[in-house]
Order: structure tokens, then C-alpha cells, then sequence
């Protein structure tokens, strides 16, 4: 999904965060929560490069909130990844 990604920043005009592309095609996150609908792999993106909340931090108390929902959402789709490592493990212990 956040294939090319160029940046992503916080838009104050529309409460928004935006995810752009190296070819300025951009993905709008209305809501911190929708980045739980996002993959481990975009959601690795994101979390290693901290969201512009504008010039002198004009937008930090806004753009944090998708910022820290980011990093809840990468921590507990890691944790079910491995739940399911785990699962997939004990299937193939019963079978032997």
C-alpha cells in the first residue's frame, strides 16, 4: 500500500494525516485509528519515520495522536504475528 513512500505529515487545514509518494500520490488517514487497518510491513514504514507536524511543530499536539497510533498498531501486529508463530509451532510439535 505505501508503495514509494516519499513522507508523511500532518495536514492542519484538514485534521488529516497524509502519506505521499514519490510520485505525489497521496493516502489519507482521516482518524489515528485507521492505521490498525494497515499491514506490519506499511505500519514498519510509517514507524521509522516520524510524522512533520509542520514549522516549529505548529501541528505536534494534532499529529501525534497518528504518530503514537502507529507505533500501538506495529507493537501489537508484531505480538500477533508471533501468537501465531507460536500456534503454527505447537501444530507442527502435535504432528511428530
Amino acid at each position: 500500500m505505501l508503495t514509494n513512500f516519499k513522507n508523511w505529515f500532518y495536514d492542519g487545514k484538514t485534521g488529516e494525516a497524509v502519506s505521499r509518494s514519490n510520485n505525489n500520490e497521496d493516502i489519507i488517514i482521516f482518524d489515528p485509528m485507521d492505521v490498525f487497518m494497515f499491514c506490519l510491513f506499511d505500519l514498519n514504514i510509517l514507524y521509522g519515520h516520524n510524522i512533520h507536524v509542520g514549522a516549529r511543530n505548529e501541528y505536534l499536539e494534532e499529529g501525534m495522536p497518528f504518530q503514537l497510533a502507529v507505533e500501538r498498531a506495529r507493537e501489537r501486529k508484531k505480538a500477533m504475528m508471533e501468537i501465531l508463530y507460536r500456534i503454527e509451532e505447537h501444530k507442527e510439535l502435535d504432528k511428530a
